[in-house]
């Protein structure tokens, strides 16, 4: 009966990963229709409903679902920054697939439920993870791109260009992600948003000051006028300065960002070798109740350390 039950879950699992991962890739079908969805002068109630209804039945009733709870903007919105084809609710069912997936196959070696119901909490953060990581990497590249496109901006002003057409000589000439975000922004003016609003959407998209710093000198400059092309160099300027000066940080923090991760990694590859080499003397751990103790807490610090390692690493430029 196990055996069956196994199968199912791990079958169950598996299928719901397969099923997100063919919703992100048959996403990008009808993405442009989405980006217009966006765009369009509509309500956003909408839109959502719009995306809502796309997809098979059943992501369509969980997007339903999803849409109404009060985590559907926040986890949208990240969705979007991290540059994913999914909705909120075929995030939650690839979600879901990873916890069944990690429940079944830690019952699976180690034939107790208990470890199962860890491992299967523990999937449950893995896609959240990924997706902040992704979200965190698409900035970093974006900000790293900054410099060089407000760069490419004020030389395209000083060579008699508008500011619209130097935005859409960044979009043309760049690499993702930053070629990408400009091109929303120059599509959202061409269908009647207001520059400076686009511009907002994009600080909302993008989280970074020196990007920031760039769109208030722009709006600035169209109230009240000014050679724009000069204030993008001094910000140019700045940005570099401020890039120098994070990489130097990034690389005085790098041992303790490192330590973190080996001493996260350290007592899960020790449990694995002691797993293979004498199994009676560490399954204890999840055989006795006093082993249920110790291995709740183990868990419990070695998580606390890893955060309060990357805390003390972290420094903000």
């Amino acid at each position: 009966m196990s055996v069956l039950l196994l199968t199912l879950l791990t079958g169950g699992g598996v299928a719901l990963i397969f099923f997100g991962a063919y919703s992100y890739l048959a996403a990008a079908i009808d993405v442009v229709e989405v980006r217009l969805g966006r765009y369009a002068l509509t309500a956003p109630g909408d839109v959502r409903q719009e995306v809502a209804k796309r997809g098979s039945s059943l992501s369509g009733a969980i997007n339903t679902f999803v849409e109404r709870q009060s985590f559907a903007d926040r986890l949208r919105g990240d969705l979007q920054r991290a540059d994913l084809k999914l909705t909120p609710g075929e995030f939650l069912i690839l979600r879901f697939g990873a916890v069944v997936m990690g429940f079944a196959l830690a019952w699976f070696i180690f034939g107790t439920p208990i470890i199962g119901l860890m491992a299967g909490v523990g999937m449950y953060f893995v896609p959240g993870f990924w997706l902040k990581h992704r979200v965190r990497s698409r900035e970093r590249k974006f900000g790293e791109q900054l410099g060089d496109a407000v760069m490419m901006m004020a030389s395209s002003l000083r060579a008699g260009y508008s500011m619209m057409q130097a935005l859409e000589t960044v979009s043309r000439e760049m690499a993702d992600p930053i070629a990408d975000e400009i091109h929303r922004v120059t599509m959202e003016v061409g269908v009647g948003i207001a520059v400076e609003e686009a511009l907002n959407h994009l600080v909302d998209r993008i989280r970074s000051t020196d990007l920031e710093l760039m769109t208030i000198a722009m709006n600035v400059q169209r109230e009240v006028g000014g050679n724009l092309a000069e204030i993008l160099d001094t910000i140019a300027a700045t940005i570099r300065e401020r890039q120098q000066l994070q990489g130097e940080v990034r690389t005085l923090t790098a041992q303790g960002r490192i330590s973190a991760y080996i001493i996260t990694g350290l007592p899960v590859a020790l449990a694995v070798a002691l797993y293979f080499m004498n199994r009676s003397y560490i399954s204890m751990l999840w055989t006795t109740t006093i082993g249920y103790v110790e291995l709740g807490v183990a868990i419990t610090m070695v998580i606390i350390g890893f955060f309060v390692t990357r805390k003390v690493a972290s420094v903000e430029v």
